[in-house]
């Protein structure tokens, strides 16, 4: 007997499951800002992930200062910051 406990494998991301507005995180180099979660971050890294794409930030704005965290692009919306826009942190 199968017992559906209602789990979906992760699969690649693909622009029907990306967060609206979302990027695809081939286009987040390490160096920039993002905002995620309605937070600044500078990207320490990128990881392809089996669940998809994996960013780790540090944190910029005053609530995630000196913050490291990491951001499946497949569960939060993450946006690039304009480089040519002054910094708000």
């Amino acid at each position: 007997m199968t017992v559906d406990r209602g789990f979906t494998a992760m699969t690649a991301v693909t622009d029907e499951h990306r967060p609206a507005g979302a990027i695809p995180a081939d286009t987040i180099a390490p160096g920039s800002g993002v905002v995620v979660r309605d937070e600044e971050w500078l990207v320490a890294a990128t990881e392809e992930m089996a669940d998809g794409p994996l960013i780790t930030a540090q944190g910029l704005s005053e609530l995630v200062r000196e913050t490291e965290e990491r951001f499946y692009t497949r569960l939060d919306a993450v946006h690039p910051l304009d480089p040519a826009e002054p910094a708000s942190w």
